[in-house]
């Protein structure tokens, strides 16, 4: 038994009486909303409302400020001593507790490898940022965010509940 039938199981279809086929069946999820969200604004049609912009506006400027915050970490757990005052503080929705290594070229043109004790995930939020403030100038030519509105609530209470103590 392979390791992805026992994930996703294993369903057996008869084409004729002596052919027998193995076809692996995986559920997939929508991530985008059934019915399109379509807002006009001054300079087009816009894939979400001004609210929800407002929210990944602060969602995207808080991705880079963790990011900013998790390579200070990165830092000062580097050091072996001196390391000078508390532990920084980082937003743990946007990093991972995973091990990650990233390719790097030098002025020289040497490739190197760096390994990172976290691992940096945006959640789609940079994704849909950069559709969101796109408008365009029908509403057929619309592009639908990949994350939708109530993943963007949640995403922004709990990622202001770390920024605004």
């Amino acid at each position: 038994m392979s390791i992805l039938n026992r994930f996703f199981g294993t369903k057996t279809a008869t084409v004729d009486t002596t052919i027998t086929t193995t076809v692996t069946t995986q559920i997939v999820t929508p991530l985008v909303p059934t019915t399109p969200i379509v807002c006009q604004g001054k300079w087009g049609y816009y894939p979400a409302s001004p609210e929800t912009f407002k929210k990944l506006k602060e969602l995207h400027k808080w991705y880079h400020e963790t990011l900013r915050n998790l390579g200070t970490w990165v830092r000062w757990t580097r050091k072996k001593v001196h390391k000078v005052g508390p532990e920084p503080k980082y937003c743990h929705t946007f990093v991972v507790d995973k091990w990650e290594m990233r390719k790097y070229i030098n002025k020289e043109g040497f490739t190197g490898y760096r390994w990172y004790p976290k691992t940096r995930f945006d959640c789609g939020v940079c994704e849909a940022y950069q559709t969101a403030r796109m408008p365009k100038k029908t509403a057929e030519e619309v592009v639908q965010l990949k994350i939708s509105e109530a993943e963007i609530n949640r995403l922004h209470a709990e990622v202001s509940a770390f920024f605004k103590q």
